[in-house]
């Protein structure tokens, strides 16, 4: 599969219209810690992930790192697609539990 990054922003934005038109403009994550699997065991469906790799991921300083990256862009680096992804995946999946 490729994907172009104009076709990754057009779906981003997409997302936050989505948001936006069912007011959702301000949005409270209740969750903090999370279970991070190793990018090893993530994208290998055909064995079971190693529990003993499982580490905790922390919303709030993924977001206070991407707060970072807003005020000073040089900061930026591939690892912050990571911690976006966990906060995007935390208001997908509470939304869909109606948790928002």
């Amino acid at each position: 599969m490729k994907i172009t990054s104009s076709e990754l922003r057009k779906l981003t934005s997409i997302l936050l219209d989505y948001l936006e038109n069912n007011g959702l403009n301000n949005i409270e994550i209740m969750d903090d810690f999370y279970w991070a699997i190793p990018v090893d065991d993530l994208y290998d469906p055909l064995k079971d992930p190693d529990i003993s790799k499982l580490t905790l991921g922390k919303l709030t300083d993924e977001y206070e790192f991407l707060q970072r990256i807003s005020k000073d862009k040089s900061l930026t680096t591939m690892q912050a697609f990571v911690w976006l992804a966990a906060i995007l995946r935390n208001i997908g999946n509470r939304q869909t539990l109606g948790g928002l």
